[in-house]
């Protein structure tokens, strides 16, 4: 079988997609990690910190209109960051 350059490409992008992925579910597992739902906020303002994702708009007024006393939303918040890592790192 011929190496073409598309064969290369292919791969080196399957590649990336899978480091994307990787990355992607270890935020999500260090999010996670966090048991302690009064330190939650925090938490996840310091990973999207560390990040460089705490300068976006849509990040701050996420993190600022979320009633972070309510620990029965912990996994609603969980399916909105998903969501939005997934929307973000590309």
């Amino acid at each position: 079988m011929r190496c073409t350059v598309y064969n290369v490409m292919d791969n080196v992008s399957n590649e990336i997609e899978h480091t994307r992925n990787e990355f992607r579910q270890q935020i999500l597992a260090k999010i996670a990690d966090m048991e302690d739902f009064s330190k939650f906020q925090s938490h996840v303002r310091v990973i999207f910190m560390h990040l460089g994702l705490t300068q976006r708009k849509e990040v701050i007024e996420w993190l600022e209109s979320r009633d972070w006393s309510d620990p029965k939303q912990r996994n609603d918040y969980m399916d909105e960051i998903e969501e939005f890592l997934n929307r973000t790192i590309k």
